[in-house]
């Protein structure tokens, strides 16, 4: 047997397809939205059952000085909503306190938790990019994504996608 280097190696597969996916679903958004002051940010996913996470993933362009912020928001996003035991971060959403949008909560087949959390766009973008990242990874079904869009009354998601 090949002991934790399996689930190591089937892990960093797994995760290197999501992270494409992810890219596609925000240079969608980005293209949809055709929103100059919209260009990119930071992709995060965690196998929040077993604790596995990627370092944040920078798609697009991102105003200067934004990498570590963007970065960190992406995270968090990700980490409040599991620990909240929420579908999405809009649901503890608070922007004085800085906690933003863009994050949501899927699972697989055998009902491992995954978080999926972007940040750099506006938050219904956001929250858009990771609703398509978690669809098509298989992770959320299309019902799950829509009742998510309505809850957070993310109408970019609901006309393009929804």
């Amino acid at each position: 047997m090949c002991g934790g280097s399996c689930r190591d190696g089937r892990w960093r597969l797994f995760s290197n397809g999501v992270v494409q996916t992810a890219e596609q679903a925000v240079m969608e958004v980005i293209r949809v939205a055709n929103d100059p002051d919209d260009q990119g940010g930071y992709f995060f996913f965690a196998s929040l059952s077993i604790g596995d996470e990627i370092p944040p993933v920078k798609f697009g362009q991102i105003p200067d000085g934004f990498d570590e912020e963007f970065a960190g928001y992406a995270k968090e996003k990700v980490y409040r909503t599991y620990q909240n035991q929420d579908l999405s971060s809009w649901q503890s959403r608070d922007v004085e306190g800085s906690m933003f949008g863009g994050a949501v909560i899927g699972e697989n087949d055998l009902k491992r938790k995954f978080g999926f959390g972007f940040s750099g766009l506006k938050e219904h973008r956001d929250e858009a990019a990771m609703l398509l990242t978690a669809t098509r990874s298989n992770m959320m079904t299309a019902q799950r994504a829509r009742e998510i869009a309505l809850m957070s009354d993310n109408q970019f998601y609901l006309e393009n996608w929804g």
